[in-house]
């Protein structure tokens, strides 16, 4: 079937479990050839320790893009939370799947509001085996919103708490990137507070204290004016990942194929730790905790029908640039992610 009429449930729930601690899952995603545009309710995951393709994992409920997503690592379950739907609606509805059995999703209940992912990227992380998955989702109503669960209790989403920043319009800005039962989330980035995609405050990190409900504090700024960034860690070893970004400074769009570090548990701006091999946007990226591995999966090159396939990594702990891990199914930007990496 031709990549432009692929549609909802392409691929079937079908595929092997693999190993506790070392499985990526990417969900949802969109492919745009404007004015047509396909979203898909995909499922993929792969081996974060070695290279190669995605598999079928199986389907969400639905086909949608830009969704939070968190576990509670190795204990094996995974949430995909809020989003947009195939319809251009946005949706609370949160839903879980187990990280090392294939199959297809099931509900687990609603955020606090309706999402928007209209504006940017959401964001999702957690405590890792702490069982609490902290969401960066915005809504019309309420543009500083944070939200929390608990992984291993289906239910509705209970409010944490308020960014240090109200985004100028709506949208959810800012990737999560936490360090596990060390219990601190740092949020990266948002769309702006005076302009969209075009002012200082979109440097603006904010972090949490995961297992305990209130408002951010501010932690740092990123290395440039970007959002629409994707994130992960090392887990408690303490780096936090940035992975490419976007602005427009009123020339045009412009996309950041930079990666940038910091360090959770302290303080501070972020540092250039090198580029990625292509220059993209709105994918989401996982790892595999303190084994080092990051990824990033697919991605949106912003014009029509240049959706990326390419799965990329990098080794956490050590400087550098991105390497070609394997293709995704489809070409497709928009995705989430998660795995079962933290301890």
């Amino acid at each position: 079937m031709p990549l432009g009429s692929a549609k909802v449930g392409l691929f079937g729930a079908a595929g092997a479990s693999a190993g506790g601690g070392d499985r990526g899952l990417k969900f949802w995603g969109m492919h745009s050839d404007h004015p047509s545009y396909t979203f898909y309710n995909v499922i993929e995951y792969i081996t974060i320790s070695s290279t190669g393709n995605g598999t079928d994992f199986g389907d969400a409920s639905a086909a949608g893009r830009q969704p939070a997503c968190a576990s509670n690592g190795v204990t094996d379950r995974g949430l995909i939370c809020g989003g947009q739907l195939s319809t251009w609606s946005k949706t609370n509805t949160i839903e879980y799947v187990t990280i090392s059995s294939a199959g297809d999703s099931s509900n687990f209940g609603d955020y606090l509001r309706a999402a928007s992912a209209q504006d940017s990227t959401q964001g999702g992380g957690s405590n890792g085996t702490g069982d609490r998955a902290v969401w960066n989702l915005h809504t019309t109503t309420d543009r500083t919103q944070i939200g929390y669960n608990t992984v291993s209790s289906a239910g509705d989403s209970t409010d944490f708490g308020d960014r240090t920043t109200t985004p100028f319009r709506h949208g959810p800005a800012g990737a999560f990137t936490c360090n596990g039962t060390n219990e601190r989330g740092v949020m990266l980035g948002n769309t702006g507070t005076t302009t969209l995609y075009n002012d200082a405050s979109m440097r603006t990190c904010d972090y949490i204290t995961i297992n305990s409900a209130g408002n951010a504090t501010d932690f740092g700024d990123l290395v440039a004016n970007m959002t629409l960034l994707g994130s992960c860690s090392n887990d408690t070893n303490e780096r936090g990942i940035g992975m490419h970004g976007y602005n427009n400074p009123g020339s045009g769009d412009v996309l950041h194929n930079v990666i940038q570090y910091i360090t959770i548990n302290s303080t501070g701006n972020a540092t250039d730790f090198g580029d990625l091999i292509e220059n993209i946007v709105l994918a989401q990226c996982g790892s595999n905790g303190v084994n080092e591995r990051g990824y990033q999966y697919g991605g949106d090159g912003w014009n029509q029908n240049n959706e990326s396939n390419t799965i990329q990594y990098i080794t956490i702990n050590s400087t550098g640039n991105s390497s070609d891990f394997g293709d995704a199914l489809l070409q497709y930007g928009h995705t989430g992610a998660t795995d079962n990496g933290f301890t």
